[in-house]
């Protein structure tokens, strides 16, 4: 684990559901397992993410933007094989924080993950900043967690 307040730039994301935990494992930086974090995200997290996720967005983002199709590959939400992260996990650690910051100068957004001790970092554009909060919704198992699939969807 991370030493005490430690904060990783965080350059890919990879959130999948955990059965056995009921949870859902956003794998940050899943290639370097020497800045890797495993955050947890709880159903009543992200529960409580989802109205200021949305109101923020769509308060910042232009609207040309919103209704661009996300389902494109990109590095941030790279595909990867579930029993390789299953073999290369990392100590989870719950996510308790979630802050973020529209530069209107170069129009990105700064998105922070904050643990217990450890934070990721990392400034997205507002296509990617919108991928990744569909895919880590799209981890959710949507009935079970009484989620809507057509959550976020513009």
């Amino acid at each position: 684990m991370h030493s005490s307040g430690s904060i990783i730039t965080a350059l890919t994301f990879t959130p999948y559901y955990s059965q056995t935990e009921d949870r859902i494992r956003l794998v940050v930086n899943y290639t370097d397992f020497t800045n890797r974090i495993d955050f947890w995200i709880t159903r009543a997290f992200l529960l409580k993410l989802a109205p200021s996720w949305e109101e923020y967005y769509f308060r910042y983002a232009s609207h040309q933007k919103i209704n661009t199709d996300t389902h494109q590959s990109s590095s941030e939400t790279a595909a990867t094989d579930n029993s390789t992260l299953s073999v290369t996990e990392k100590a989870g650690v719950l996510l308790e924080a979630v802050d973020m910051t529209f530069d209107s100068s170069n129009e990105t957004f700064e998105i922070r993950l904050r643990g217990s001790d450890t934070q990721a970092v990392a400034v997205l554009s507002e296509e990617m900043m919108m991928t990744l909060i569909k895919t880590i919704f799209n981890a959710a198992p949507h009935m079970q967690w009484g989620i809507s699939p057509a959550l976020l969807v513009s």
